[in-house]
């Protein structure tokens, strides 16, 4: 039975979700969501100003801690902890008419620190009993306090190389407790930079060396590199589309989300601007393209210390850049920062997978993290281990849940095995047939050896101990007759000897002539150690040279004749009993 897999992308801009559909027959991607999360933050005084890096004030900020000064009044105030998911998204989790087997979801990027770890052995066992203890002097946090996954980025020399995901125990309880009350309780909690970890398996396979997917969100930007299948590094940009359309609102005095269609509509074309038409770009647009990328330069500069200092440690520079996320669509962006890096970049594509089966056109940039949570949730040995539902966070499903799980457990093991009972049913006539009609021809067989013994269809062994006796009574009737120092004679040898015996010709008053001898029958019967000859000659003295040659044979003990005047002129028929010596006489005879 099918199951409907949702990747849960919750954005600062937009929540995306990717529903897939598993089954025995593999996986598809049948239908994706966008839902705009309203403009609810208020311009900042200083818009305008671009100084160093900071993280944008939204739902996904850091949460002020407990006991921290306030600047004005001098007094410890102490702030509730601000929400994670703002009511917007919580309206829209509320609302969101999407519901599955199995849901994936992941921390705000902000939220969770990644921190590279060594271990002097590959044992899994041994890693999860000491992955938080080695951790302990790398984090400013208790390891009592905080949750912690990790994937393998290589295992050489009997060492583990790891890259850890940490998460405060007290941020993902409140994201899970934001979550359930908004009706949702995913299966899998992952992070954003493992869910682009997941969309390796959609790569060029051609690709020689590290690749980095770069995910240029709405509040962050998130870099991923991987190498032969395994995540190599991780980084989270606070920087990304939102502080270019607060840039650009402030200085044309223009709302949140006109700025962010002018964004999108003018785009970066003074990048291209040698190569357009003369005046299909206003002066205005080249203005607000400029600005644009003046508001990038602090990104750009960000990442060419990130892709810098993973060539350092990984000593190999990445050969490509694969772009995602919702700011990638701005017109021109890969052209900018393939210059800004040095690298070439390129959209990472969707549409032509062959698991998609999604019919509508959307920005495909924006869906590449709910597509990476979505193939978490299938599984397989191409996508993350990250979870950081563990321990007392560990997923529970309802009894209601368990109980249809069940049922849905229990329709596939019958379906499998009606499929096997029907593949061993089928097998087995088949072999029936092949057994009947082997018996058929080896009953055949037994009784062309064997015309006069009655074998029973079918039973094989008992047709060979049926055959064994038979040959034995042959071989009885067949036995030697002149000791066991002579060998046994058989039929065939008494032919020969009398054979030979009979004369060629015959002296009959006087004159020789030719013999002539037609033998209609001859009957063995070994039992009675008498031989029958029945047949035709031309004269009665002709029988009496035959009689008289045989009796000059060693195996002859006597012999009866019978001649008598034939049908046709000048013929005699004649029958001769021949009874044969036994053992003892022979050996008398020796004596």
């Amino acid at each position: 039975m099918a199951q409907q897999i949702i990747g849960l992308d919750i954005g600062s801009y937009a929540v995306k979700v990717a529903v897939f559909e598993s089954g025995i027959r593999g996986y598809a991607w049948i239908d994706h969501h966008v839902w705009r999360v309203p403009v609810e933050t208020p311009f900042p005084d200083e818009a305008g100003e671009m100084e160093a890096p900071q993280p944008a004030e939204t739902e996904e900020e850091t949460t002020r801690t407990s006991g921290e000064e306030e600047t004005g009044g001098g007094e410890a105030a102490e702030e509730p902890p601000r929400l994670l998911l703002s009511p917007a998204v919580q309206k829209i989790l509320e609302e969101m008419p999407v519901a599955g087997d199995r849901m994936v979801t992941a921390m705000p990027g902000n939220r969770v620190s990644n921190h590279p770890l060594v271990l002097p052995f590959t044992e899994r066992k041994k890693i999860e009993d000491v992955l938080y203890f080695s951790l302990e002097n790398l984090i400013p946090f208790d390891i009592e306090e905080i949750v912690a996954a990790y994937e393998t980025t290589a295992k050489k020399k009997g060492e583990s190389r790891l890259l850890t995901h940490i998460v405060l125990e007290e941020t993902l309880a409140q994201f899970l407790q934001e979550l359930r009350s908004s009706g949702i309780d995913p299966d899998i909690v992952t992070a954003d930079a493992a869910a682009l970890f997941n969309l390796h398996a959609l790569l060029p396979r051609n690709i020689a060396g590290p690749v980095a997917i770069v995910d240029v969100g709405h509040s962050k930007t998130t870099v991923t590199f991987v190498q032969e299948g395994s995540c190599k590094g991780v980084r989270v940009i606070p920087m990304a589309g939102r502080m270019l359309t607060e840039r650009l609102a402030a200085k044309m005095n223009l709302s949140l989300e006109e700025a962010e269609a002018c964004k999108h509509h003018v785009g970066l074309v003074a990048h291209d601007a040698d190569t357009v038409p003369p005046g299909s770009v206003s002066e205005e647009e080249l203005e607000i393209s400029a600005f644009l990328e003046e508001g990038l330069a602090p990104l750009a500069g960000e990442l060419v210390r990130t892709f810098h200092r993973f060539t350092v440690e990984a000593h190999q520079r990445p050969v490509k850049v694969f772009l995602c996320g919702g700011s990638a669509e701005l017109r021109n962006f890969p052209a900018f920062l393939q210059e800004a890096l040095g690298i070439p970049v390129e959209p990472l594509e969707f549409y032509t997978q062959p698991f998609n089966k999604v019919v509508q056109q959307f920005p495909q940039g924006a869906a590449a993290v709910s597509l990476g949570l979505a193939l978490q949730g299938v599984g397989g040995k191409n996508v993350s281990p990250v979870n950081f539902r563990q321990g007392e966070f560990a997923f529970y499903r309802e009894k209601s849940e368990i109980r249809a799980l069940i049922r849905s457990v229990a329709v596939m093991a019958m379906i499998l095995l009606l499929l096997v009972g029907a593949d061993t049913y089928v097998r087995y006539s088949i072999l029936r047939e092949k057994i009947a009609r082997l018996n058929e021809t080896t009953l055949e067989i037994f009784q062309s050896i064997a015309p006069d013994v009655s074998f029973k269809p079918g039973d094989f062994n008992r047709n060979m101990v049926i055959l064994e006796s038979a040959k034995a009574r042959i071989d009885k009737q067949l036995e030697v007759i002149w000791g066991d120092t002579r060998r046994p004679i058989t039929p065939l040898d008494l032919l020969k000897e009398f054979s030979e015996r009979i004369p060629e010709k015959v002296v009959e008053e006087g004159e020789e002539r030719p013999l002539t001898l037609n033998v209609d029958e001859m009957e063995f019967r070994m039992n009675e150690r008498k031989v029958i000859i029945e047949g035709e000659t031309d004269s009665f003295p002709s029988v009496d040279r035959i009689v008289e040659a045989l009796e000059t044979s060693e195996v002859v003990e006597k012999i009866n004749a019978k001649p008598e005047r034939g049908v046709k002129p000048d013929s005699v028929k004649f029958k001769l009993t021949i009874t044969l010596k036994t053992a003892d006489d022979a050996q008398s005879e020796d004596a």
